[in-house]
């Protein structure tokens, strides 16, 4: 008997899921009048690029694939295929492999599951898979949330409105089990019938009928029979709706019963699976805009699937929601924030961003750093943004000021060494002329970098004092060191020098058309920072607009500035 249920339940299911759905419609230098040599404290955004690792790193999912099972196997039955195409490319971003196999009926969907030769599947409602598991011993697990909702309805080509329909009505209803129970539930909500009470978990049969004030003459009948019945077998029909449905039979839907949820659609997998992490993620794809979007579509022009699930805002929905919620610091909402030239591409975005806050930004360009932080310590703005951290150390010691060095650091240029004449290190013969930097900050950095390829040999300093050629002990290479600006150093190459030293980026290279013998991205030491004053630097107004600097948005700036190759190391992660 249980194996006739199961049999029954499987048909009209299938039927059920076709129709329902709507069918397969397919430092600056000490001396701080150094003001060009203290240029290149600052990074030009001709010298930028994004970093390769950490712009991939930035671009990770938000997810990652459980590393027990990474393959799915994700059975379907033709009707869920609309709601179900996109996941395979959406889990794909997370690492997961997603392969859908389409199979013919709801009966053979589960015990595909149950052999395993499926993992998951989507293809019925909760009592169907309720009664499947009783009627065949299985443990096969529904999982939570569950997705949508059909609904019932009462159709008729003969009558607009249950109030035409007279006694004696002959109506189709369902001939299966599951859904034969919630037609005549559904009557009795309207006095069409009334019902005894049965066990709670139980199925209601016409023998639970206790009165039937219409004398409706019920005609059990197979899905696919019950809305072409109405052409004269029937006066009414009972299914469920959709747009779909009524279009090809052009019927009258006289009642739709959308306050009676009882029937879910589920995901199901199975029992020893439901706490897996790959379920988790695949709930999440599956509970997400693009199902809403996937139902939306089934529910125009008339409501016909009841969605059951609340969408689970991702990283980036959060993010923007956050934005909206974000008050500015009621004390300061007026900011102006400082930049040399080669600083405004990185922060461009920001008046936008921090203007959803409440704030007002101004960008002020200045000529130079000494400039900019000069401005800064007088008060004429109220943050900049240009310069590494030792050049600002080298600033405040200099000046007696106390700038203060926002955290999370931003990025870091790379050191380099270029040549026209030569295409590698080991070409380069003793007593090359270098060029390098003719400020202390930089030109320390450059002295350190010569040390770690083993061309120069450095004294001990005090910790954070700054290297200069007197720190020079032993030089193998015989290096004619050649100290200038940053802006002459590389063109000094067509004749000057035999090899120059600066900071990186792909946009020089194109001007310039030097090789890059060596770039020192091991050493990140001089991270670009945000500068506000001492005494601000615990307020609400600069925590914001650390957030708007260190957002997905500036990683795509850096990403911009680092092709074809890593110029740029990113030193932040996105806040949650």
């Amino acid at each position: 008997m249980k194996k006739i249920l199961s049999m029954v339940l499987a048909a009209v299911m299938c039927a059920t899921m076709m129709v329902g759905c709507g069918g397969s419609q397919k430092p600056a230098e000490t001396d701080s009048s150094k003001e060009q040599q203290s240029v290149e404290a600052e990074a030009k955004p001709e010298e930028k690029a994004e970093v390769e690792e950490k712009s991939e790193e930035t671009q990770k999912p938000s997810k990652t694939a459980d590393p027990n099972k990474k393959d799915i196997k994700f059975g379907i039955t033709s009707s869920f295929r609309d709601f179900t195409d996109y996941i395979p490319e959406k889990m794909a971003q997370w690492g997961y492999n997603v392969e859908i196999i389409e199979l013919d009926s709801p009966v053979v969907a589960n015990t595909a599951l149950v052999e395993g030769s499926v993992d998951v599947n989507y293809i019925q409602h909760l009592p169907y898979l309720l009664a499947y598991n009783e009627s065949n011993g299985t443990k096969l697990h529904p999982c939570e949330p569950y997705i949508m909702s059909s609904m019932d309805c009462i159709a008729s080509k003969k009558y607009k409105t249950l109030e035409e329909v007279p006694d004696g009505a002959s109506i189709a209803v369902a001939d299966d089990a599951s859904n034969l129970s919630v037609n005549l539930q559904d009557l009795e909500s309207i006095g069409w019938l009334k019902l005894k009470e049965i066990p709670e978990g139980s199925l209601y049969t016409t023998f639970d009928i206790v009165e039937n004030p219409k004398n409706l003459q019920l005609v059990e009948m197979d899905m696919f029979s019950r809305f072409s019945a109405m052409e004269g077998d029937v006066d009414l029909a009972m299914s469920f709706f959709s747009n779909t449905s009524q279009e090809k039979y052009n019927f009258n839907l006289l009642k739709l019963f959308d306050e009676n949820i009882a029937y879910p659609q589920v995901v199901a997998v199975r029992e020893e699976d439901k706490d897996a992490q790959w379920v988790k993620d695949f709930m999440d794809a599956f509970t997400s805009q693009e199902q809403v979007d996937r139902i939306n579509e089934k529910n125009t022009p008339t409501l016909s699937w009841k969605i059951l699930f609340e969408v689970k805002e991702d990283s980036a929905s959060l993010e923007k929601s956050e934005e909206k919620s974000r008050k500015a610091d009621p004390n300061k909402t007026t900011i102006k924030l400082g930049v040399t030239p080669s600083f405004e591409y990185y922060i461009d975005y920001i008046p936008e961003m921090m203007g959803e806050w409440g704030y007002t930004v101004e960008v002020v360009s200045l000529d130079s750093p000494v400039a900019a932080n000069t401005a800064l310590a007088e008060g004429s703005i109220d943050v900049n943004y240009f310069q590494h951290l030792p050049y600002l150390l080298a600033f405040n010691e200099s000046n007696g000021t106390r700038l203060h060095p926002c955290e999370p650091y931003i990025m870091s240029s790379m050191d380099c060494i270029a040549s026209k004449k030569y295409k590698t290190l080991e070409e380069v013969p003793d007593g090359a002329s270098i060029a390098v930097a003719d400020d202390a900050s930089n030109l320390s950095i450059n002295l350190e970098d010569l040390q770690s390829i083993g061309w120069l040999k450095l004294k001990e300093i005090p910790e954070d004092s700054l290297y200069t050629t007197f720190d020079i002990i032993e030089n193998p290479k015989n290096l004619q060191l050649v100290e200038m600006d940053m802006f002459s150093r590389f063109s000094a190459m067509d004749g000057d020098v035999d090899l120059a030293m600066s900071f990186f980026s792909n946009q020089s290279q194109a001007k310039y058309n030097f090789n890059l013998l060596k770039l020192f991205e091991e050493n990140v030491s001089y991270p670009i920072i945000a500068v506000v004053r001492e005494e601000d630097k615990e307020t609400q107004w600069v925590d914001d607009f650390m957030d708007a600097l260190a957002s997905e948005t500036q990683l795509e700036r850096i990403a911009e500035q680092n092709k074809p190759s890593l110029a740029w190391k990113v030193l932040f992660e996105v806040a949650e």
